[in-house]
């Protein structure tokens, strides 16, 4: 009762004078003081966790955030397999003072300091960041230019002689089939000697290590201006830690990169993506009344995350009773589709699929357009391109008999261009 002794109080009563009352049992030696603690881990329970979380979460961003946590691809400071690190520290022992910057202002200050003839500027802009009035003031600078994988607008920018084809096919020649032969006069290809295959093709002004892509034609994965002060190399991945030490890409990443005595390595970060400081601010486009009812609308989630985190007890877990597999799942959804009669919503998705397919088969890329399929599957397939054209991409189906038929006529045409 209360905690207090029982047999303690009723000896009192019939033996003895009255006492001072027993002091509680769950203060008391013995296992009343773990009971107790267990029961208030189970009330507040969920706020523990949510605590301990919080704490986990703060010392594992403070150990990743001390030194040595940079794991950019292919950044100067990354010893990671797919860091630069190697590099780097390569050209920093041969005098190449490395220079790493991650803001285009940053950059341009740092461009300012060397002198421009002495001075070599690597842009390896991965995540395509940069917008097109960023890339023209980068343009203007006087220093020797390397381009790692550029896009079309950087191209644009910097070597308008040079253009985009495509990618690199993975097949090798005969004598080795993970690399690439120079095949060129230029200086420092020829002394580098084969690198690995790999990456983006260009074509234009003096190229090196070529690729014979029977589509687009010849084009290279190392491109040079005409004047030699731009540098596009296609395969990024010679200059990490990991393949530096294969075939000639150490000599072809020192002997390009370490031509000056500076050497700016800028990657851009999300600080470079540019905003317009004219556009109206979220809080000027919407009424006053908003900012109240956000107010509201946070104080009741905040009353019914408290409310419901008010548990009686714990969790019953049951197991279901079927498990749904994934043709059943496919059979299904057709079976919503016919019975809505979403003849064409049904004929987009196959279509879709079929030319993801195909572009992954013809190596066109993910962000080839379905003409650009389109073309590819008719020079494969023995049907006229006007066949191809409708199959691929006209053919309209309106009724279950029509979309079967165009069904059967789409899977006969992947399987004999992807036959070949």
């Amino acid at each position: 009762m209360n905690g207090v002794d029982v047999r303690e109080r009723s000896g009192d009563e019939q033996t003895g004078p009255p006492q001072a009352a027993p002091v509680p049992s769950e203060f008391s030696a013995g296992g009343s003081t773990g009971q107790t603690l267990a029961a208030l881990f189970r009330k507040w329970k969920f706020w523990i966790l949510i605590a301990a979380a919080t704490v986990v979460v703060l010392v594992l961003s403070f150990i990743f955030s001390s030194g040595g946590s940079d794991r950019g691809i292919l950044s100067p400071g990354n010893s990671a397999p797919n860091g630069a690190m190697a590099a780097a520290q390569i050209l920093e022992e041969q005098g190449v003072e490395v220079i790493p910057t991650e803001t285009l202002t940053g950059t341009i200050d740092a461009l300012r300091g060397p002198i421009p003839g002495e001075t070599t500027l690597l842009i390896h802009d991965r995540l395509q960041l940069l917008m097109d009035q960023q890339l023209a003031r980068l343009s203007e600078t006087k220093a020797t230019v390397v381009l790692l994988e550029p896009t079309l607008p950087a191209l644009e920018s910097f070597a308008p002689e040079i253009n985009s084809a495509g990618v690199v096919p993975t097949p090798g020649d005969e004598d080795s089939p993970a690399t690439l032969k120079p095949r060129c006069s230029l200086e420092d290809p020829v002394a580098a000697g084969p690198i690995d295959r790999g990456g983006s093709a260009y074509r234009g002004g003096q190229m090196c290590y070529f690729v014979q892509n029977e589509q687009a034609g010849a084009s290279a994965s190392y491109v040079q201006s005409e004047d030699g002060r731009v540098t596009v190399i296609g395969n990024p991945a010679i200059m990490s830690n990991a393949a530096l030490p294969q075939y000639g890409n150490a000599a072809l990443t020192l002997r390009t990169l370490g031509a000056n005595p500076t050497l700016i390595w800028y990657q851009p970060s999300l600080t470079d993506i540019a905003f317009d400081d004219a556009a109206p601010s979220v809080g000027e486009l919407v009424p006053p009344w908003v900012n109240l009812t956000m107010v509201w609308l946070f104080i009741v989630a905040l009353l019914g995350i408290i409310w419901k985190s008010r548990r009686t007890g714990p969790l019953v877990l049951e197991p279901l009773p079927v498990t749904a597999k994934a043709a059943e799942t496919a059979e299904g959804r057709a079976r919503l589709y016919q019975d809505s009669r979403a003849f064409r919503r049904a004929a987009g998705n196959l279509r879709a699929g079929t030319l993801t397919r195909l572009a992954t088969h013809f190596r066109l890329g993910s962000g080839a357009d379905a003409e650009a399929v389109a073309r590819a599957a008719s020079e494969a397939s023995t049907l006229p391109e006007s066949d191809v054209g409708r199959i691929l991409l006209r053919e309209q189906p309106d009724s279950d008999a029509g979309l079967l038929h165009w069904a059967q006529e789409l899977e006969t045409l992947e399987k004999e261009v992807t036959a070949r």
